[in-house]
Parts: structure tokens; sequence; C-alpha cells
């Protein structure tokens, strides 16, 4: 199996069976690859069996701008609350304290000179 990565213009040339090139290719039957693309755009990624007609399984993973969504999500989900339980702890706590007395306060006069 062939897999290419292409440019929106390169994947039309492709799609047509015209020749062009590509940002990315690589061959085998399994293994993993890692390209960094550094402008924005539509790339296509193309996983091309040739003339093997045989069934394979595709699991693709990928980083956009440099960051997953779902972990981003998770932690910003994970800090609110924990902000939220935080804030209620604090709050369930002083709640739970005796209220200060002024016998509480000690109180000292300044030294003399």
């Amino acid at each position: 199996m062939n897999v290419y990565i292409f440019t929106a213009g390169q994947f039309d040339l492709y799609r047509t069976s015209q020749a062009t090139d590509n940002l990315f290719k690589t061959t085998g039957s399994s293994g993993s690859f890692s390209i960094t693309v550094s402008t924005p755009g539509t790339y296509y990624v193309v996983f091309d069996h040739a003339a093997n007609n045989n069934a394979q399984d595709v699991q693709i993973t990928y980083l956009r701008d440099g960051w997953n969504p779902i972990f981003l999500g998770t932690g910003v989900a994970l800090i609110a609350a924990g902000i939220a339980l935080g804030i209620l702890g604090n709050k369930q706590r002083r709640k739970q304290e005796a209220p200060r007395k002024a016998t509480d306060v000690v109180m000292f006069d300044q030294p003399k000179s």
C-alpha cells in the first residue's frame, strides 16, 4: 500500500491520473509516519492499494495546528471542575468553622520608646 499526502491542486491531478508531485509518500504493509505541514490549507491523505485488492484496516491519528482538540477540551474541563470543587470545599470549610469572638483576638500594646 502507498500512502500519499497531497495539496488540493496535487490531489486534483492525482485523481484524474495525471503526473503530480506529493508532499509525502511512503510504501509498506504496516507502520507509521509523521509529517508536519507548515502552511494552512486543504490536504488529502490517500491510501492507494494499487493492484492489491485485499482489504486492510487503517487507523489514523492526527494533530491539527499542533494540538489535539479532544485532549485540550478534556484538560480545560478538568481544570474548571478542580476550580469549582476548590471553591465549594472552601465554602463548606468556612461554614463549619466557629465564628471568631472578640476574646479570641490578642492585642499587644506597642512598646514605648
